[in-house]
This record gives C-alpha cells, structure tokens and sequence, in this order.
C-alpha cells in the first residue's frame, strides 16, 4: 500500500479521522462535525486507554491532578450527568476486538473507572478512518505520512501486533498501540 502524504489539521474537515503517532506519542483526530455526536454508550472495562504510562499515579499527582480529575469524578459520580461529556473517540482494538482502544479522552475514561460507572459515550472510529503516522510526532507539522490501520490487516482479518511493517519503517503495530491487557 503505498503511503498518503496529507495535510493534517484540528478542527473542522472533510473526513471524521484519528491519526496515531508511534512510541506513544499521542494520536490527533480531525472530524468533520459542527457540534459533537451524542456517542453510543461502551462498557467502561472493555475501554484501554491509548496513552499508558497515563496510570493510577498520573493521575493522582503532578500533570494528571492538574487536569481537575476529582472534580470530573465526582461529576460522573452524579448519575443525571451522564451522557453530558463529550463523547471519547475510539476504536475496536487491533489486538482483541473486544476491546475498545480510546484514541480520545484517556481523562474521561480514567475517570469514568474511578467513579465506578459502568458505561461512558463513545464515537467509534473504523479501522479505515484510523491513520498511523510513518513519521514521529512534530509540532511543527501539520503534514503527515500516514498508512490506514485497515491496509496492515492479513489476510484472515485480523492484526498481527509484532509484524514489522515496511509502510511504518519497520515498525510494529504495538508501537502504536496500548496493550489490550492494559486498561
């Protein structure tokens, strides 16, 4: 499959579309939306935050804490509240379908486990609208080589997580992605 060179940007587009950078890097996702989509809801136990070394201690202090976390808590706590965030962006995980992989929102989601609910709204994405970055992630960019995740699936349909791919620079699928044992 050959590479797409696309001019990449926040905000309103033509196409609903996350593209994910590796190490870990972060994803950015343009969607095409005036106002967000209500979402669906998703079992908050099957969400795996893309965005891992954001754990239990992130959260607790330094950056994480800064975000406001026990105020957001305590707001999915309310059971009136819910469905009035905005929905986390995600994806069926390559790795095991049964989980979702949130390319968006990792704070809501952390929160919505620490306050015990058992769904949060969710826009999925497909593996088509799901773009992986050939090259690490640059500020200073809003161009990216990318390659949808849909163009790595084999043959029978499913991922090979640790193949390297020669459209990724010999990278493997895991460097874009959490583990789906991870949550």
């Amino acid at each position: 499959m050959p590479l797409r060179t696309e001019n990449f940007t926040h905000g309103k587009t033509e196409s609903n579309r996350a593209v994910v950078f590796p190490n870990m890097s972060g994803s950015s996702i343009e969607t095409k939306w005036d106002t967000p989509p209500t979402g669906t809801p998703i079992r908050t136990a099957s969400a795996v935050g893309n965005e891992p070394y954001k754990n239990d201690e992130y959260f607790a202090t330094g950056k994480g804490k800064d975000y406001g976390m026990d105020k957001l808590v305590n707001f999915i706590k309310d059971p009136s509240n819910f469905g009035k965030l905005p929905p986390v962006i995600d994806t069926r995980h390559p790795e095991d379908p049964s989980k979702s992989l949130i390319l968006d929102g990792n704070h809501r989601t952390f929160a919505h486990k620490q306050a015990g609910a058992p769904l949060i709204m969710s826009h999925p994405f497909t593996h088509d609208q799901v773009h992986l970055s050939v090259n690490d992630y640059d500020p200073n960019s809003s161009t990216h080589e990318t390659v949808p995740l849909s163009a790595l699936r084999e043959e029978d349909g499913s991922y090979n997580m640790d193949k390297k791919h020669s459209q990724l620079k010999g990278r493997t699928l895991r460097s874009y992605f959490a583990s789906a044992g991870d949550s």
